[in-house]
């Protein structure tokens, strides 16, 4: 059964239940249908990080209490609905339109939700280093961009216990080749 467009598949009419007859949630019964487009495996990853325990990075997220609202639970087409809204693009490149919730201790909901890149999210992510120096405050990553160096230098300067202000202002020795 096709509806809309390319490879979607019509969800059927009956509802799948466990061996206990307990009805599956919304995204379980769309797994057995297999949607293939981009945005339903955005959607599947992103329930699953929050309710399947074996997933890989569930202590990342459900492992935290994270969860996804109802309405997106319990509807793609919402959430579907939303992205297409907020901007997200088919067309983009890989990497270039990722979902990334704004507080990270908060649930996948339309006001915790945006569209970024691979990029922004790695700055918006609960493992990053804070770093304040010079009235500015920046992760590790920001300042090498901003400095001009490597994460590898700020880091290890952060890890053999430097105070802020000497991780930024102390001078990035260049080594050079002896030849």
């Amino acid at each position: 059964m096709k509806q809309g467009g390319k490879g979607v598949n019509k969800m059927p009419d009956k509802k799948l239940t466990d061996r206990k007859g307990k009805t599956k949630p919304y995204i379980w019964q769309h797994l057995k249908y297999g949607y293939k487009d981009r945005l339903y495996k955005i959607y599947v990853h992103m329930c699953r990080r929050c309710y399947y325990e074996k997933y890989q990075y569930y202590h990342r997220y459900g492992g935290r209490g994270i969860k996804v609202c109802d309405e997106w639970l319990n509807s793609y087409d919402k959430f579907k609905e939303w992205a297409l809204a907020n901007g997200y693009d088919y067309n983009a490149p890989k990497g270039q339109c990722t979902l990334d919730r704004i507080d990270n201790d908060g649930n996948y909901e339309p006001s915790n939700c945006r569209w970024a890149t691979i990029k922004e999210q790695l700055n918006n992510n609960s493992r990053n280093v804070w770093i304040t120096a010079n009235g500015e405050t920046h992760n590790i990553q920001e300042w090498a961009d901003i400095l001009g160096t490597t994460h590898a230098t700020l880091h290890s300067r952060y890890r053999y216990g430097w105070s802020d202000e000497r991780i930024i202002n102390t001078p990035i020795q260049v080594h050079r080749k002896v030849v």
